[in-house]
């Protein structure tokens, strides 16, 4: 589980930078139109509302009367994997019950912590960001299936998926980069670490296989992702995995 626990740092470092992003003038799209972290915004917004059990209940209503059930608006915690996202996807979820509540009159201490249109904009841009490791956590984070198979392909997708929010976003290239520095650091580490590459191989040598305890995790993957992605080293893997088969038929029939 140590890959999602990286995630969880690389969150943390866009989370920083966001902390010490300059907003106004000067930035692209709307970040030029705010002039503070709306994340920091929200998160009063919540702790004021959830604070007290008078505002609770008449947040509730609102939220029945946008026939959104009985859902709440959530905190984020240190303690918790991408609670700042999950906190984040909440409140768009509920921004119409949000700005209902905000209207009335006896929430004019909280009018302050009101979302303009363009940090709403800007809020949902954080949220596509922080999502990709969220979802590449939950993906690895898998109970009842062996996910190291999935780890060098889910993490290769989210390095590139990152990159490509960079070309779309320009106004977040520093906040994302402020991650992707080091974890295309970590990721250049762990392709050459032996147990990622045999759990998504299978020797074509499957003969071999009889005389060693060696188990293949994931038979259905074979090459394929070397193939397509990293053919430069597919070689590289064929041979490691066969010394690897080797090595093991020669501790059986010692034995």
């Amino acid at each position: 589980r140590c890959f999602p626990h990286i995630m969880n740092l690389a969150c943390h470092d866009v989370e920083q930078a966001i902390d010490q992003m300059r907003y106004g003038p000067g930035n692209q799209g709307p970040l030029a139109n705010i002039d503070r972290n709306p994340i920091a915004s929200l998160r009063t917004l919540i702790k004021s509302i959830r604070s007290s059990s008078l505002r609770r209940e008449v947040f509730a209503e609102k939220v029945v009367q946008a026939e959104l059930g009985s859902l709440q608006l959530l905190r984020d915690v240190d303690v918790q994997w991408s609670s700042t996202d999950i906190m984040i996807e909440r409140a768009i979820l509920l921004c119409e019950p949000i700005l209902s509540f905000l209207q009335g009159r006896e929430q004019r201490e909280l009018q302050k912590y009101q979302l303009s249109d363009d940090e709403w904009t800007v809020l949902r841009l954080f949220h596509e960001i922080l999502h990709v490791p969220h979802a590449f956590q939950q993906k690895l984070s898998a109970e009842k299936t062996p996910t190291l198979c999935d780890v060098l392909p889910a993490f290769s997708a989210f390095l590139a998926r990152w990159r490509l929010l960079q070309e779309q976003m320009p106004e977040m290239e520093e906040v994302i980069q402020a991650s992707l520095d080091k974890l295309e650091d970590y990721f250049l580490k762990v392709m050459y670490i032996p147990a990622y590459n045999f759990a998504m191989s299978k020797s074509h040598l499957a003969i071999v296989a009889s005389l060693t305890p060696l188990v293949v995790l994931n038979p259905k993957m074979k090459l394929r992702w070397y193939e397509h992605h990293d053919p430069l080293k597919l070689e590289w893997v064929k041979n490691l995995f066969m010394q690897e088969v080797f090595f093991c038929a020669l501790l059986s029939m010692s034995s």
